[in-house]
């Protein structure tokens, strides 16, 4: 009998300071976007009030890790009761949670005043609607080289990335670099065939050549280019367009297209 009761005491206690732990948690909710689209896979990064505030780093193994977001945006995550620094943070490329940032991440951290949020047993801390930026600023660079066949540099071409590809279709465009997609941005190539073209937001470009910057009645004798990312050829006529899909997530590097024929 007095074994029972001892085990029954131990357990009521050791039930009673789990539920406390239990207790001692809160919540917090997050609805995370990007251009006010839902970004998923994207997690809460939580820091401890007591260390140095992150900013532009990103937390080690200690740190609290939450999420990911779903399908449209939401992260629900329960959390020991405290003041942290928070950021919110989609990796672009890379597959690891931790470590230092990389230009094209999803990025928000949390600049209220004071700089920290403070979780109590049972609360709810929401967050709201979090629009991300990317890591390194808004413009993203595509660059890579214009080059003949034989590895000559194609100084002078126009380069231009488009939100839609060009499409045959019996002279359905006017053959200009008003066509393919509501956003269109160019670049020149220097000397030595080398280009940088800056956009805006990330997304999937097309990236296309021509020796004129109207890209009007573009003629490749020695038939289409071919790039980095692949080709979706159109021939239209007696000219050829061709389609360099490109998936952007960040700065784009090596998008080298060759041009037979030169």
């Amino acid at each position: 009998m007095k074994k029972w009761l001892a085990f029954f005491i131990v357990f009521t206690i050791s039930a009673f300071f789990s539920a406390g732990m239990a207790m001692a948690n809160g919540t917090i909710t997050a609805t995370v976007l990007y251009n006010g689209q839902p970004l998923q896979n994207a997690y809460i990064y939580l820091q401890r009030a007591s260390q140095l505030p992150p900013r532009e780093m990103y937390y080690m193994q200690a740190a609290d890790i939450l999420g990911p977001s779903d399908a449209n945006g939401n992260i629900r995550a329960s959390v020991p009761e405290g003041a942290y620094y928070v950021r919110i943070t989609k990796r672009a490329n890379s597959s690891s949670r931790l470590g230092p940032p990389y230009t094209g991440d999803y990025t928000w951290f949390y600049t209220g005043s004071p700089a920290t949020i403070t979780v109590t047993t049972n609360g709810v801390v929401a967050l709201g609607a979090v629009n991300t930026e990317i890591y390194g600023g808004q413009s993203i660079t595509i660059s890579g080289t214009v080059k003949g066949s034989s590895g000559n540099p194609l100084a002078g071409w126009a380069v231009k990335a488009t939100t839609a590809p060009c499409e045959s279709g019996d002279w359905a465009y006017p053959h200009s670099f008003n066509e393919c997609g509501a956003a269109k941005y160019p670049a020149l190539t220097d000397s030595n065939g080398n280009y940088t073209i800056t956009i805006k937001d990330t997304g999937t470009y097309y990236v296309y050549a021509s020796p004129d910057l109207n890209f009007a009645n573009t003629s490749y004798p020695g038939g289409y280019p071919t790039c980095a990312t692949g080709v979706g050829c159109e021939a239209c006529g007696g000219y050829f367009y061709y389609n360099c899909p490109i998936n952007v997530t960040g700065a784009m590097t090596g998008e080298n297209i060759v041009v037979p024929g030169y």
